[in-house]
């Protein structure tokens, strides 16, 4: 019989091994057109989800689990770290993924506010 704890802790497990994995590619660009074509980059955050996977298939290999909890468990694993992730981060397609959503509204803010006092200065009241 498998308790909730653990079901609880492969949800958990791979949770964190996803959002590990989205973080690690969105700071490294991995897959932003700036760091396209890099093969270091997509082997460093890819190594998350090999680990994730290693675990999960330890865990039904060795009857620790049942093979339905161990695929529920990583798709809401998936899910809750993708939210997760973006609520904080663009996408890790964004030409900015480096930074967080905040420090994109911040300089988006400021881009615009430069624009516009940079506009003032281009009329000249006669």
């Amino acid at each position: 019989m498998v308790s909730k704890n653990q079901i609880l802790n492969l949800l958990s497990c791979y949770c964190r091994m996803v959002w590990a994995f989205l973080y690690i590619s969105g700071k490294l660009e991995t897959f932003s057109l700036n760091g396209e074509g890099k093969s270091w980059k997509l082997s460093l955050s890819i190594l998350p989800l090999i680990i994730a996977t290693g675990i999960a298939i330890s865990r039904t290999c060795d009857n620790h689990h049942h093979w339905q909890d161990v695929t529920v468990g990583s798709l809401l694993g998936i899910i809750v770290a993708y939210v997760v992730y973006r609520r904080y981060f663009p996408s890790i397609q964004h030409r900015h993924c480096k930074m967080s959503l905040e420090s994109l509204a911040k300089s988006h803010k400021l881009d615009h506010e430069q624009q516009y006092y940079n506009s003032d200065e281009d009329i000249k009241v006669v």
